[in-house]
């Protein structure tokens, strides 16, 4: 995003502006409030500083300062762009864009304000329009790094790969040391399945800056590929990203349709049912993974020399805790198979199905959406294993195991309608 000048006013105020270039986020601020004191009208220094709180997480706060600055110039378009990316950063995307529309009012032919009204649209999955305004973008100032990183994505979502990767090459040969342009190309050659070129740039990334999330994100996502299973699920999952909600709800709703389609079809032409059921077997299979493909694939790469040096302590508790799931789940359906125990069923119900909500605890974001999230799911462990020890008490009727399994039940079902409210939250910190 190009800075509005530096004018001359103060010597505090450049001293900011360097600080800010140069990360120090929170000195650049305390600067720009020394500046404040002898120009407490200046709308481009209340913009930094609300960019510098962003930049702190405190996201909230930066929104409240990035208005102020807009009530101070109304004509002040550094300061509604920055309005725009506190938004963005909340997931406010209706007020972001709104933001990023009144700059664009004040000027047209910005290339960087297009650029960021390009990601707006792709943080909103509409690909082919953040296709034009960044063409757009582009076709006024080529250069434009926003205009050619959100360009490249979208193509990229829009499986336009090769397309993209001829247009991230010549990014690259005029900015070599564009890391967000390298992780791009990772992943266009990753949803080609190309996982070795992907690997490679995505390491070449990760050289040049190694804070670099998207980078580091798909370097974890080309090592899961090399199993192959994995790799074909975390290729669906990408595909599945790249539509918007409410598609992919459709396709929740559609899988649910065609389930109960092939059972009736199943019902009433018996020598389809092996058939019918063998698929719907392995449908079942495909669908646990969706779920438990990145953690699992987490406790793989722990005896990977590259995945344990990568991965967080947040994955590497989640993989802890889906992989001790899977495995009691595992053992009770051994019990059960060789015992016929009806609680050691119950138990492998709830265990391999409780995988769901501790995975989407580590979806959510860190603060009080993820302990929020980690709640509910303790809440279904605890009645879990009431609804365990329910049967296991009164093995012949259920006792209360089969009024607990029935709640477990609802909340399972509540559980993505929760998780999907939850995961759009970017709380402050």
């Amino acid at each position: 995003m190009n800075e509005p000048d530096l004018g001359g006013e103060s010597s505090a105020y450049k001293r900011g502006h360097m600080l800010f270039q140069h990360q120090r986020f929170k000195e650049a601020q305390q600067q720009f409030v020394e500046h404040l004191k002898e120009y407490a009208d200046d709308a481009n220094a209340m913009a930094y500083i609300a960019l510098c709180l962003l930049r702190q997480g405190q996201k909230r706060r930066a929104t409240e300062v990035a208005g102020q600055a807009i009530k101070l110039d109304p004509e002040c378009i550094f300061a509604h762009t920055a309005l725009a990316q506190c938004y963005r950063s909340r997931h406010m995307l209706a007020e972001a864009r709104l933001a990023v529309r009144e700059a664009l009012k004040l000027e047209p032919g910005r290339s960087d304000i297009l650029g960021l009204s390009a990601f707006i649209s792709c943080d909103q999955k509409k690909w082919a329009e953040a296709i034009a305004l960044s063409e757009q973008g582009l076709s006024l100032d080529p250069s434009d790094e926003n205009c050619g990183h959100a360009h490249s994505w979208a193509l990229i979502n829009t499986g336009r790969c090769d397309e993209a990767r001829d247009f991230l090459l010549n990014m690259l040969a005029d900015h070599p040391e564009d890391s967000d342009a390298m992780a791009f190309l990772g992943y266009a050659a990753l949803r080609q399945g190309k996982r070795e070129e992907a690997m490679e740039s995505f390491s070449t990334a990760l050289r040049v800056d190694a804070e670099n999330e998207l980078a580091r994100d798909g370097f974890l996502d080309a090592l899961r590929m090399m199993y192959p299973l994995y790799g074909f699920v975390i290729r669906y999952l990408m595909w599945l990203s790249s539509l918007p909600g409410k598609v992919r709800w459709a396709l929740i709703f559609l899988e649910h349709f065609v389930e109960k389609f092939l059972r009736e079809t199943a019902r009433r032409h018996p020598a389809l049912r092996p058939l019918i059921k063998w698929v719907l077997f392995l449908w079942s299979i495909f669908s646990y993974l969706t779920f438990t493909a990145r953690p699992l694939g987490n406790s793989l790469l722990r005896f990977s020399k590259y995945g344990r040096k990568i991965l967080r302590p947040d994955e590497i508790m989640e993989s802890n805790l889906v992989s001790g799931s899977v495995f009691v789940g595992l053992i009770s359906w051994g019990y059960f198979h060789t015992y016929g125990r009806v609680w050691s069923l119950a138990a492998c119900i709830i265990y391999f199905t409780l995988v769901i909500p501790v995975t989407n605890i580590y979806s959510c974001q860190p603060g009080w959406p993820r302990k929020l999230m980690g709640a509910f799911a303790a809440a279904m462990l605890v009645i879990g294993n009431l609804a365990i020890w329910g049967f296991y008490d009164s093995p012949l009727t259920g006792g209360s195991g089969a009024d607990f399994i029935r709640l477990y039940a609802l909340l399972l079902m509540a559980n993505q309608l929760v998780a999907s409210q939850l995961e759009k939250v970017a709380p402050d910190t």
